[in-house]
């Protein structure tokens, strides 16, 4: 059980509502982590200004940016969005569970090319230990065909991803996963 209580749908204000409705039916899923936010609406109204702009806009494809959170969220230790993550990868972007589990395991062996196993190993590092980032990291992602721009979008990657399991993970929101039936979480 979650360390705070869901609050029910049904008492929240309509736009926190409707927030958390849009998402969990664009997604065929509960999201335990905005029912935990809509606790304190203006820390929802924050994920959704920061996860947005840096998931869905900006040069990189989605695809990357998904395999990057979930690098950044098994990096952490969070299961809850390691699981949501790869759950979309798979449903959304065609991998299969085994693929998904050499992403998180082993970043730098995981499918894709080079480009994108230099980013997944920045990634790694930078969730876990962001202080010990070097010039060699920079110019390791610079050779592998990354702008500035690009390299800060990977890096915001991760700090959205740094956002979402700090709440997860503290409010142990992977102990309601079976409860509110969501499997695929491999």
């Amino acid at each position: 059980m979650a360390l705070l209580p869901y609050p029910e749908i049904s008492s929240l204000p309509p736009e926190v509502r409707d927030r958390i409705q849009h998402f969990e039916g664009e997604h065929e899923r509960p999201s335990l982590l905005r029912r935990m936010l809509a606790n304190w609406p203006p820390a929802l109204a924050a994920l959704d200004h920061l996860y947005h702009p840096v998931m869905e806009g900006g040069e990189l494809p989605r695809r990357l940016k998904e395999m990057l959170f979930v690098v950044s969220a098994h990096a952490r230790g969070c299961p809850y969005c390691t699981g949501g993550h790869s759950r979309f990868l798979v449903r959304e972007f065609g991998f299969t569970e085994e693929e998904v589990v050499r992403l998180r395991e082993h970043p730098g062996d995981a499918g894709g090319g080079p480009a994108e196993r230099a980013a997944a190993e920045f990634v790694r590092k930078i969730s876990t230990e962001p202080y010990k980032t070097t010039d060699e990291d920079i110019r390791m992602l610079t050779a592998a065909g990354y702008s500035t721009e690009a390299i800060l979008e990977i890096t915001a990657v991760a700090a959205v991803a740094g956002f979402t399991t700090t709440i997860a993970s503290a409010m142990h929101l992977e102990d309601d996963l079976e409860e509110y039936g969501m499997d695929g979480y491999f």
